[in-house]
């Protein structure tokens, strides 16, 4: 079973304490920063859209869903951070 943590619950995330719920959210910040930083770059290049015309739209669509059933369950968080404090050196 995923356990969570409240979001106004106070955790300690290296030497500070803050909630739980501004650990999560700068997590998901630096994630959406580096899948942007390796994703642009590519969008810019004329081979990809090339690549991408010749992909039917149904395949472009099964990509899609597919990734998402891969990912989905990365957004429920199994970490309990009431216990990474207390273990933590």
């Amino acid at each position: 079973m995923i356990e969570t943590t409240p979001w106004h619950e106070e955790v300690r995330d290296g030497d500070v304490e803050c909630a739980a719920g501004e650990v999560e959210i700068r997590d998901l910040a630096r994630g959406f920063a580096g899948a942007l930083f390796v994703s642009l770059p590519l969008l810019f290049t004329m081979e990809m859209w090339e690549i991408a015309r010749t992909i039917p739209d149904a395949l472009l669509i099964g990509f899609l869903g597919i990734s998402f059933l891969i990912n989905a369950p990365a957004g429920a968080t199994s970490v309990d951070y009431r216990v990474l404090a207390y273990e933590a050196p």
